[in-house]
């Protein structure tokens, strides 16, 4: 799934930055709820078909509540034509994530890091904001550094957080981490929470917290809409 050895560094800047801008990948959001629409994402990278992205977070990457083949990584793949490698690991915070994603970036390249983070994190009171910000901080350099473009996806949202306080607040930092390093976030938790109960139900697995098929495709849509707008 990861492409070895050097390659033509301007190749792949014009496969994630340039190459195919305009062509809307994933643009048909029936896997949504009627009337979702693709949420505006700044600094959102280009991506061909062919590019080597790499996804990484807990379960909602690793494709908890759904059967293999329906995550959101093998979705993404199919409505791209990018080779998506799976790198979720269930229960996992962002601190080792991010010592997981030193060594894929190490061992091979990739146009794109997409990187689903923050829910465990919001979940376990020994994780401080502070840490968590810097955990992100040190997560965007390392993508940057090996010269692949980076995609944040914030927490999903689901009902009755055990600390909402809490749960907010690392939503929030999310997305402060995307600003302030000038790289593009997907918001799914706005996403999300704009809908009924109904619906989020329905786009939930059984446990009423994990993500079912159907949120998986909708994710996405939304994450492909986003890279080829």
């Amino acid at each position: 799934m990861r492409r070895k050895g050097g390659g033509a560094m301007a190749w792949r800047l014009a496969a994630v930055l340039a190459l195919w801008a305009g062509m809307a990948f994933g643009a048909d959001l029936s896997a949504c709820p009627p009337g979702q629409t693709a949420p505006a994402v700044a600094h959102a990278p280009r991506l061909a078909p062919g590019a080597v992205v790499l996804a990484i977070g807990s379960s909602s990457t690793a494709g908890y509540g759904a059967l293999r083949g329906e995550d959101y990584p093998s979705r993404l793949a199919a409505l791209t034509g990018a080779r998506v490698e799976n790198a979720g690991r269930g229960g996992e915070r962002a601190a080792g994530a991010l010592t997981r994603l030193r060594a894929l970036l190490a061992a091979g390249r990739y146009d794109l890091v997409i990187w689903q983070l923050g829910m465990n994190d919001a979940r376990d009171p020994a994780v401080t904001p502070q840490a968590f910000a810097a955990t992100l901080d040190e997560g965007v350099a390392a993508i940057r550094a090996a010269g692949a473009a980076a995609l944040l996806v914030d927490q999903q949202a689901y009902p009755d957080p055990p600390d909402p306080a809490r749960h907010a607040r690392f939503v929030a930092l999310v997305a402060e981490g995307a600003a302030r390093n000038a790289v593009a976030l997907l918001p799914r938790h706005a996403a999300m929470a704009a809908w009924d109960a109904r619906t989020l139900a329905a786009m939930l697995a059984g446990d009423r917290f994990h993500m079912n098929a159907r949120g998986y495709a909708c994710l996405a849509a939304l994450i492909a809409a986003a890279l080829g707008r």
